[in-house]
Formats: structure tokens, sequence, C-alpha cells
């Protein structure tokens, strides 16, 4: 690897996949270790690199890469380094287990929460701006990629321009929509990244979830009916009736939870544990408009569904 004066004492190794905006080198130096260096590719967009700078060294949270050093090179384009956290999401996903997937999604929870208690929103949350390390300890992900995303209030008015991923992004992200994309533009990308995640790379078009349960249908029914309840929260038109980040970070530890209790059983014990459960694969013969617990096409948040079968998730776990 060859030193370049253009980047300090970092040491360039190989280019790392790169967005439209940018590129990524793995980069190597002697206190650091193996790390990532960016680079914007055209000085008028310099503002995205300022952009993510400041909320970079505004979060303190592990699933959040954190800035080791900055500077131009030669021809006035702006770089920074931060820690290597591992590979894309979308590269590792087919490698990990339900359980491991969950703990992947856990985290991209926290690093959500801990952002939108800063008064910031990644509005640009998707599979490749995911990053996993794997190694002895277990998995462990990070959010990456705040280029787009809004710092304040001030920045989350009406859309002058359509920024996201379009199988992603929430209806207000999209050009010229009314609507002020916010926090629940997050949890709404967060709802259909894990439906991605554990479908095994199956998108949902917009807001069109009535067949979905059919993505997961290789889920034991207790972990199914969890998850889309999840998914139903997020994926939601109307901003204001999406759950948070704090509600999702939740949710997923007692999805989490219920995995980890399904994966030390084989074979009947998961059917027994199913059957303790008594879950009926996600739906509730209930008018949900009597309990509030889903949307009005009788689908059943199962995990706090009083009408039906379900019990809460902590009882659940007794």
């Amino acid at each position: 690897m060859a030193k370049t004066k253009s980047f300090g004492d970092w040491n360039v190794g190989q280019s790392l996949d790169e967005g439209g905006q940018a590129h990524a080198f793995l980069v190597s130096h002697s206190e650091h270790g193996e790390c990532v260096l960016k680079r914007i590719k055209n000085p008028k967009r310099a503002w995205r690199n300022d952009r993510e700078i400041e909320a970079l060294l505004r979060l303190s949270t592990p699933h959040v890469p954190r800035i080791l050093e900055m500077g131009e090179d030669e021809r006035g384009r702006p770089w920074f380094v931060t820690a290597y956290r591992g590979d894309p999401l979308d590269h590792i996903a087919p490698t990990l287990s339900v359980r491991e997937k969950l703990i992947v999604f856990s985290n991209v929870a926290m690093a959500l929460c801990e952002a939108h208690a800063a008064s910031i929103v990644h509005r640009d949350l998707k599979p490749s701006n995911v990053v996993v390390m794997r190694d002895a300890r277990g998995v462990r992900a990070s959010l990456i990629d705040f280029g787009i995303c809004s710092l304040s209030e001030l920045d989350q008015q009406t859309t002058v321009e359509a920024f996201g991923n379009p199988a992603f992004s929430a209806p207000e992200c999209e050009l010229g929509h009314v609507d002020r994309p916010g926090t629940s533009s997050d949890t709404y990308s967060a709802g259909k990244l894990l439906y991605w995640l554990l479908s095994d790379g199956l998108l949902i078009h917009r807001e069109n979830l009535s067949r979905c349960g059919d993505g997961l249908a290789s889920l034991p029914p207790v972990l199914l009916s969890r998850t889309m309840g999840v998914v139903h929260a997020c994926v939601r038109p109307v901003a204001l009736r999406r759950i948070s980040a704090t509600e999702l970070l939740e949710r997923t530890k007692d999805i989490l939870l219920l995995a980890e209790q399904i994966e030390q059983e084989t074979g009947q014990g998961i059917l027994r544990l199913a059957e303790k459960l008594r879950c009926r694969p996600w739906r509730c013969d209930k008018d949900v408009t009597r309990h509030g617990s889903g949307d009005r096409r009788g689908f059943c948040d199962a995990s706090r569904c009083n009408h039906c079968s379900f019990k809460s998730s902590v009882a659940a776990r007794s």
C-alpha cells in the first residue's frame, strides 16, 4: 500500500463500495489500524460532507462510527476517516442467522434512538448504509452515511428534492411532498429494513402489507406475528401513526429475547413454545377498533392485544 500525501499519514488500500456522492477507501494507520476514508466527489457538494461530519461529531454511540481525522486533498476535496466497522449489510445478510439478524437490527434501532435524541434524522436508512462486524465476540452493526441527514427542525421542511432509496424511504421523502420528513421517516424505513432482513431480501411496495406475512413463512409463527406487528407499526402512510425509535427498540428487544428462547429449543421444542404462547398467525378475530392494537384491516399487534390468544411480551416470557 502506498502512502499518499493527500491523506496525511494514512496508507491507502483498496477502494470500497462507493455511493453517488463520495469515494470510500480502506486505509491503515500505525496508531488506529484499519479504517475507512471517505472523500467527496464533487466539491460543490461539500455541504454533504460537512453535514455528515457534524452528525458524527454529535453522536457518541457504539453503533455510529467515530471520526478520527479530517482534511482536504490537493484538489480541495474534503475527506474524513472513521474506524472500520465491517461489511455492508446487503453483502453479509445471507450468512446471518435469524438471531444475528435481530441483533443487527436492534443495533440499528439503538443508533436511531441516539440520533433522534440529538435532533438528527438519518433519512437514508437502507441495507447498504448499515455495516456489520462479525468476529469471535458475535455480530454488531453500525449505521453509516449521514450525508443527507437533517440536523435540526429547520431542516425538516417541505421536501425540495427527492432523497433516500425509493424502496425504503417514506412517502414524505418524495419530491414536493407537503409533509415534513422527520424522525418517523426513519422508523418507516426501519420497518422495511426489518422485513427485508428477515425475508431474505424481499421488498415491500409502499404500504402494501396484505401478503407480507408470506415472505416470513419460514419463521416460527410466534416470531412471524411479533415481527409483522413491528412492520405494521412502522410502515404506515401517515407519519403520526408510526411508532418512535424508542418503541421500535423496545419491541425489537422483545423479539430478540423470544428468538433466543426459540434457538435454545429444537424440533418439537419450537412447537411447544409456540403452543405455550397460544399463537395464531398474525390475525385477530376481534375488532381492532375496540382495542387499538393494530390497523383497521384486522391485523393484531400480537405483543399488545388483550383480546386474542396472545399475551403480553412480558407474560409470554414468564
